[in-house]
C-alpha cells in the first residue's frame, strides 16, 4: 500500500518534465506557433428546436394579398361582377378626312386590359390594325371615343378587339361607316332673284334631270341636261319663280343625287 502512493509523486514530476519539454520545444518551433495561430478552435453551439407555425400558441400564418383571388371571390358573391364583359362599337363620318369612333363596354371591372382598333375598307374579310387604345379603369360601364383618319369615298368597316386580363379577347360588332362623297354640289349666288349658278360633278357622263319643287312639293321646273364626267357647271333661271323657298333635286347619270335649298327673293 505504501509503495501504491509513492508512485504518485513521481508520475507527476515525469508529466511535468513531458509538458516543459514540450512547452519548450513550441517557444522554439515557429512552425507550431503559426499552425496554433491559424488553427480556429471548434465550438459546439447547442441546437435550438423552434416550435413551428401550427405549434406555436397563439401564431396564424399571415397569406399574401391575391387581387385575382379577391376578385374571383366577389365574382361568385355578386352577381353584377359575374356578368358577362360586353362592347359596343359606333362609327359615324365627320368630315371628308376624318371619322368618329365611339364605344362602350360594361362589365370589364379590373378584366379589361387594351383594345385594337381594326379597319377594313369596302368589305369585312380584311381587317387590319390601325390604332391601339388602353383600358381606362374598373367601372360598371366605360365610354371611349377615337378618331381616325379615313378619306376612302366608299363604305368602311370598323371593330374593337379587346384583350382582357386573363389573355382572352373579345371583338365588339362590326360597324359600317359611309364614304365621303367629293363631288361638288353647290348654287351661288343663294339666295338669288334672277340667275343662279349649279356646281356639280360626276362620276361618269350622261344625261342628268333637274327639277325644281315648292314648299307644297309640286314641280315647278324640270328639264334634261348632259353633264360630263368631273365638273360641270349650268346656269338655273329663276326669274319667272315667285318669291319663296325651293328645293332643287339633280338626279346624276349613275342615279346619285344631289339636293339642296335655293331661295327666290
Amino acid at each position: 500500500m505504501k509503495n501504491k502512493f509513492l508512485w504518485l509523486p513521481v508520475l507527476l514530476l515525469i508529466g511535468e518534465a513531458v509538458s516543459g519539454q514540450a512547452d519548450q520545444k513550441f517557444l522554439t518551433d515557429p512552425v507550431a506557433q503559426l499552425r496554433q495561430l491559424v488553427q480556429k478552435p471548434q465550438v459546439n453551439m447547442p441546437s435550438l428546436s423552434m416550435p413551428t407555425l401550427a405549434n406555436a400558441p397563439g401564431k396564424l400564418p399571415m397569406p399574401g394579398y391575391d387581387i385575382k383571388k379577391s376578385i374571383e371571390k366577389g365574382m361568385l358573391l355578386c352577381p353584377l361582377l359575374n356578368a358577362r364583359s360586353t362592347i359596343l362599337l359606333q362609327g359615324e363620318r365627320k368630315n371628308d378626312a376624318e371619322v368618329g369612333l365611339e364605344w362602350k363596354t360594361t362589365n370589364t371591372y379590373f378584366n379589361s386590359g387594351s383594345f385594337d382598333v381594326e379597319r377594313s375598307f369596302g368589305d369585312t374579310m380584311h381587317f387590319e390594325k390601325v390604332n391601339f387604345v388602353w383600358a381606362k379603369g374598373s367601372r360598371i360601364k366605360e365610354k371611349y371615343t377615337l378618331p381616325d383618319n379615313n378619306d376612302y369615298n366608299e363604305i368602311s368597316y370598323y371593330r374593337i378587339k379587346m384583350f382582357l386580363t386573363d389573355g382572352s379577347f373579345r371583338y365588339s360588332n362590326i360597324a359600317p361607316v359611309k364614304g365621303y362623297d367629293k363631288f361638288l354640289f353647290s348654287i351661288y349666288p343663294n339666295p338669288s332673284a334672277t340667275q343662279a349658278s349649279l356646281i356639280v360633278s360626276s362620276r361618269v357622263g350622261g344625261r342628268s334631270k333637274i327639277s325644281i319643287t315648292d314648299g307644297e312639293g309640286k314641280t315647278v321646273q324640270q328639264y334634261y341636261s348632259s353633264v360630263a364626267e368631273g365638273y360641270n357647271q349650268k346656269k338655273l333661271d329663276v326669274s319667272r319663280l315667285p318669291a319663296g323657298v325651293y328645293m332643287l333635286t339633280v338626279v346624276l347619270p349613275d342615279k346619285q343625287l344631289r339636293v339642296k335649298k335655293i331661295v327666290k327673293y
